[in-house]
């Protein structure tokens, strides 16, 4: 299983124009490699916060294919990025992630209030510009409240399981329904 580009990105080969497929290919590889100063504090907390899983995730990502690969980093970790602009979120949970995995958000613009809320929690996270926030979006319900200001970017950093089944990683070094390490579990 590879990559599906888009019509835009096969029809730019080697050109140079900007209104061929090669620009945009340019641009997002610009805006990946910009995105890197985040994906490595994101790492770091990762590493600090969960670092059996962290480096699941690490293994398969060596595991894809070349082509399935856009980096932001020499030590890349995640095969989604979404860059949300100006968007409030209803709540919901991302069924797509990695099974007790983590989803990361770093957050940047122009903007006051815009907490995280997990209602099963009973709790709003702060996120002001320039935090970041790790959860496991696939196990808690969560949306971002009403913000206000000029402009609010969130980048959300995820791996779907669909793809870690593809290369062959079990779900994860936790059983998330007993809350403790699976190998402890015995």
């Amino acid at each position: 299983m590879g990559p599906i580009w888009s019509k835009d990105y096969r029809a730019g080969g080697t050109c140079s124009g900007v209104l061929d497929g090669a620009y945009a290919v340019r641009l997002r590889r610009q805006l990946m490699q910009s995105l890197g100063v985040m994906t490595r504090a994101v790492d770091l907390l990762f590493r600090v916060i969960d670092n059996p899983m962290r480096e699941q995730y690490h293994t398969a990502w060596e595991k894809l294919q070349p082509a399935a690969k856009v980096s932001t980093t020499e030590d890349e970790l995640f095969t989604l990025r979404a860059v949300l602009i100006n968007v409030l979120t209803e709540a919901h949970v991302d069924c797509n992630d990695w099974e007790n995995g983590w989803a990361w958000i770093g957050v940047l613009g122009d903007f006051s209030d815009g907490d995280l809320c997990m209602p099963q929690l009973g709790i709003q996270v702060p996120m002001p510009a320039g935090s970041i926030t790790g959860m496991r979006g696939r196990d808690l319900e969560h949306f971002i409240a009403k913000w206000s200001g000029r402009q609010r970017y969130s980048v959300v950093h995820s791996f779907w399981d669909s793809i870690r089944r593809h290369v062959g990683i079990d779900e994860g070094p936790y059983d998330i329904a007993n809350t403790r390490k699976k190998e402890d579990a015995s």
